[in-house]
Parts: structure tokens; C-alpha cells; sequence
């Protein structure tokens, strides 16, 4: 009886094993509708899955689910609501749920349908909510910058320091504009190996001018520059943020090292393409990406004194942008948006006026990270802010820079470090340079100052 009752149950066991895989390899379906003209979502919209031979209505919110087979690695949705009748063929990216735009022109749709903001409106709107969503309170933010350059393909001239940022924010009517103040007690940097940049590198209040939440018009969020940009949806995200691609072919935002860059001067140098995410609750931008390019076909202004040159030993020499990247991000607190961190480099090409020197291809590279912020600070501090990053007195210590660890944006410590030890030890090259500075540097002759 045992033998037969051990037979029943390899019966039944082979039986589940042989049974049809279709059976049991299936996965959920769950999709969102929404229109790319708006942004969107499509309610009570007629969907058709012919493979499967289903069909469903979307709920409220554009939403509806299918039981799918796996060996479907496509599916075709056929979609009808009012005003509007198509099929797709759609491959599942299995994020759950699946976001699927419809290319939906506004006349499309009757007076029935449902209308959102177009990726315009977003961003205006986006843009309007500044004041609300944002600090509007003068605040500090103990912090990090880097700044280092990359010489035809040789990176060298690395500063650290650790700065506290005084933010003095004022209300306007429509807009917040901030004042940056800067304290910093800690500082190093490798061996300076001077090029035509070294004097007018952007320091941590340039960069930080690149915030467009603060200024706006060093941006392409200022209102009066949307008629020269199209926007549009991303629709390839799966996120639930709103994410917007911009592009404007006419000129770009970055200035890529020039202190008195203007459209004036330099229209139609370049041109540039971003991406704002923005919080589709709160309408508060969290992340800018902006890439901006040169047309290689643009002549500078063929001034008697032209405004790309710039003399360096002794040698005249006329720069070209080649190409400029921007991030900023931001990060919600207590109620409020703040910057967390802004990474830019920018790409210039140096030819000499006199063919006998050397060409140079130089990329600047900055980068801001926010630790903490506050309201208060610790009195070692005191009143040793100024309008720029200035290095004080301090005593290098190695042990101190180790337990330092930020990110690295654009490139690696490891590769940066590398090349700044062809020059000798890095901390032999850390340590003198602050030698340098605690002897050349008068702390009361500053604060007087």
C-alpha cells in the first residue's frame, strides 16, 4: 500500500512538471496612458491587446492592468477614446506601471476630453512656484567645492576647500535673488602650472551663480529667454516626475569662462539642449541638465581688438568654445527646496595669433556640494566671510583631507590624482603651497579689507 501511495505522488509530481509553461509564466501588465501633447492621462479609453484577444477600459487615471504570457516580448494596444482611435506596438520595459504616451495632437480631442499643461506651461509654472517652494530665508550651508582643469588631456591646478556659504536671499515681487558670502578655514591645492586660464578660473561664486532658483538670469528659466526655446515632454520616463527636454538653436546660457560674456557680443556662438525634472505635486524643479555646443561654422566678431583673445606669456592667443555641461540638483527639508549640488566644466580651444607657440584645449571643471545647512554657526567662524572664496591661514594636515570624501562628478580621484603626482608627492605640492599661503596671506589685512 506504501508502494502504491509513493507511485500516486510521482504521478502527480511529473504531472505538474509537464503541465503547460503558459500556464503559470505570465506577468501583470499595468500601464498609464498619457497624452505627449499635455502630459495628461487618458480616462475611460477603450484598450485592445489582439494577442491575448483582451480588452479593458482605463480607470480615472489612465490606469488598467493585463494578464500577459511572457513569450509576448511586443504587444500591440489598440486604443479608442473619444476624439481620438490608434495602435502601437509596445515592449514592455516591466516598471511598473508602464508609462505609454500617445502621440496626441490638441485638435484631436473634443471638448470632452480632458486638457493638461502643454511642457511650457509646466516649466512656467514650475518657474512661478519658486517663491514658495524654495527658501526665502538667508541661511548657512556648511559645504564642498573642487575646482581643477584639464590641459590638453593632463589634469592639473586642483583646489579643495571646505567653505561655509552665507546665503542672504531677498524677496522680489515674482522672484528670490540670494547674495553668496563665503567663510573658509580649509584649503589645498596641487602646484599651479600657469596657461591662459589660471587667472581668470571661475571661483566657487561663479558656480554658484549657475543656480537658476536664485539667478534667474543667468538661465534659460528666465521668462522673457521661453520664446527662444521649445520644450517638450520626455516621454521615454518612468518616473512620476514631470521631465521636460528643452532645446534653444538660437544661443546658449553658458559663458563659458568669458566674465563679460553677452548675446551681444557672442549671438549665435553656440547652442544648447537641457532637461528640467520637476516635481509634478509641488511643481518644484529638482534636477537641471543643460549640454551646450558651439556651431563650428560661427566667426567671431572681427573686431579691431577682437573678445576672444587673451594674451599668455608673452603670446596673443584667440579662444573657441567647443562645449559646456551644467547639473544642479535640489533636495526637499523642513518644507523647502534647497540646492544640493552644482557640477559644471566647459571646454575652450586656444590658437595662437603667432603659429610658432602650441595650441591648447582647456576644460575648467567645477563642483559644489552642500553638507548641511543652518542657521547658526560656530564662532571659529565669526565674521570671516567675503564676497569670494578666499584662502586663510591654515596648517595642512593629510590625516584631515583623507576623512574628507565627496563624489566625484565628471572624472575620477584616482586619474586626477595621478596626473598632479607627475609633478612630485601630492602632499610635498599640498603642504607647501599652504606655506605658501599662511606666509603671503594677512588675515586682519583681509578682514579690513
Amino acid at each position: 500500500m506504501k508502494s502504491n501511495s509513493w507511485a500516486l505522488v510521482k504521478i502527480f509530481v511529473c504531472l505538474i512538471l509537464l503541465a503547460p509553461q503558459s500556464l503559470h509564466a505570465q506577468y501583470s501588465f499595468i500601464g498609464i496612458l498619457y497624452s505627449s501633447h499635455d502630459s495628461t492621462t487618458l480616462p475611460y479609453a477603450a484598450i485592445n491587446i489582439p494577442e491575448i484577444n483582451q480588452s479593458t477600459l482605463t480607470d480615472s487615471n489612465g490606469k488598467f492592468s493585463f494578464k500577459v504570457p511572457d513569450k509576448f516580448k511586443s504587444i500591440t494596444l489598440n486604443v479608442s477614446c473619444i476624439g481620438l482611435k490608434t495602435s502601437i506596438l509596445y515592449t514592455p520595459t516591466h516598471h511598473s506601471p508602464e508609462k505609454i504616451y500617445l502621440d496626441i495632437s490638441p485638435n484631436q480631442l473634443t471638448e470632452f476630453a480632458f486638457k493638461g499643461l502643454s511642457a511650457r506651461e509646466v516649466v512656467e509654472k514650475a518657474v512661478a512656484s519658486i517663491p514658495q517652494n524654495y527658501e526665502d530665508s538667508s541661511y548657512f550651508c556648511y559645504s564642498y567645492f573642487r575646482r581643477y582643469e584639464k590641459v590638453n588631456n593632463v589634469f592639473q591646478n586642483f583646489f579643495e576647500a571646505l567653505p561655509v556659504v552665507m546665503f542672504k536671499i531677498t524677496r522680489g515681487k515674482k522672484e528670490l535673488e540670494a547674495t553668496e558670502s563665503y567663510a573658509n578655514l580649509h584649503a589645498r591645492k596641487s602646484k599651479i602650472i600657469p596657461n591662459m586660464t589660471t587667472d581668470h578660473m571661475d571661483n566657487a561664486q561663479e558656480l554658484l551663480k549657475q543656480n537658476p532658483i536664485y539667478h534667474l538670469e543667468r538661465s534659460a528659466l528666465l521668462p522673457g529667454k521661453f520664446n527662444s526655446y521649445d520644450f517638450s515632454f520626455d516621454t521615454t520616463n518612468k518616473s512620476d516626475d514631470y521631465v521636460i527636454n528643452c532645446e534653444c538653436s538660437r544661443a546658449s546660457s553658458d559663458t563659458h569662462g568669458v566674465m563679460s560674456y553677452s548675446l551681444s557680443t557672442f549671438g549665435g556662438e553656440s547652442h544648447e539642449k537641457g532637461t528640467f525634472v520637476i516635481d509634478r505635486g509641488s511643481f518644484a524643479i529638482k534636477k537641471i541638465k543643460r549640454k551646450s555646443f558651439r556651431y563650428f561654422d560661427y566667426d567671431y566678431p572681427p573686431y579691431k581688438y577682437p573678445p576672444n583673445v587673451l594674451k599668455f606669456s608673452y603670446h596673443k592667443y584667440l579662444f573657441f568654445f567647443v562645449d559646456g555641461d551644467l547639473e544642479v540638483e535640489y533636495v526637499p527639508f523642513n518644507g523647502k527646496w534647497y540646492l544640493k549640488k552644482i557640477a559644471r566644466q566647459y571646454t575652450n580651444q586656444f590658437k595662437p595669433v603667432i603659429f610658432e607657440t602650441t595650441d591648447f584645449t582647456i576644460t575648467n571643471i567645477y563642483e559644489w556640494y552642500a553638507d548641511s545647512i543652518s542657521r547658526f554657526i560656530t564662532p571659529d567662524y565669526g565674521n570671516n566671510f567675503f564676497p569670494t572664496l578666499t584662502w586663510l591661514k591654515d596648517d595642512y594636515d593629510p590625516k584631515f583631507w583623507d576623512s574628507i570624501v565627496y563624489p566625484w562628478h565628471y572624472d575620477s580621484k584616482e586619474a586626477v590624482f595621478n596626473h598632479l603626482s607627475r609633478r612630485g608627492p601630492l602632499d610635498k605640492q599640498f603642504q607647501k603651497e599652504c606655506d605658501y599661503h599662511n606666509d603671503k596671506v594677512d588675515y586682519y589685512s583681509l578682514k579690513r579689507k
